[in-house]
């Protein structure tokens, strides 16, 4: 991704992750649209590539009408 996005994010202590994850101060923050959810593309995406030990502290589901529970929830323990 664009290497002057990603100095601007670092001088606000932001890192961006791909794949649906976003990381703000040690947070990481997953995120996914409707049907994603419901595809698990987020959960797909951390069991393809950290073995599905790396899960999110926080999971925004923007949705006008999905399920949180119809989907997959990766989040660590105590986590939103």
């Amino acid at each position: 991704f664009d290497e002057e996005l990603a100095a601007l994010f670092a001088t606000r202590n932001t890192t961006l992750i791909t794949d649906n994850v976003v990381e703000l101060d040690g947070l990481r923050i997953g995120v996914e649209i409707c049907l994603d959810h419901r595809l698990g593309v987020l959960w797909s995406e951390l069991r393809k590539k950290h073995h599905g030990d790396e899960l999110v502290d926080v999971l925004l589901i923007t949705s006008a009408g999905m399920a949180i529970e119809r989907g997959p929830n990766p989040i660590v323990k105590g986590g939103a």
